[in-house]
């Protein structure tokens, strides 16, 4: 089944990725959405502990990681959500993470789809 991601993503890019990767593609998307789903969880407990250091230790990573993939969409949220933290000014930005939590789960369909 083929599912189509509609957010900011550089097709051209990915597609060099998928190359190189060649074999070992299937399992760099599984480490991928295993860890993203690591990073929002630790995300979402920094912000109801309210501890912007939790915030900053897993949306870097996220962006660093979501930006191999170029998927910009998850990237520039989780970048936000990591400046934000460094300044210690995460309060009133739940809807960021909520936002960063859809669009991930948007794109984590679409590389399903890529994976046999």
């Amino acid at each position: 089944m083929s599912v189509s991601y509609d957010g900011q993503f550089d097709i051209d890019q990915f597609n060099s990725l998928k190359e190189i990767m060649g074999s070992k593609f299937d399992l760099f998307v599984q480490t991928y959405i295993s860890g993203s789903e690591d990073y929002i969880a630790e995300i979402k407990k920094g912000f109801a502990e309210s501890n912007a250091k939790k915030v900053e230790y897993a949306a870097h990573p996220l962006k660093s990681s979501s930006r191999q993939f170029s998927c910009e969409d998850v990237a520039s949220i989780a970048e936000k959500l990591e400046i934000a933290a460094v300044n210690n000014q995460i309060e009133g930005l739940e809807n960021e993470v909520d936002d960063l939590e859809k669009k991930f789960e948007e794109f984590k369909l679409y590389l399903e789809s890529q994976i046999a």
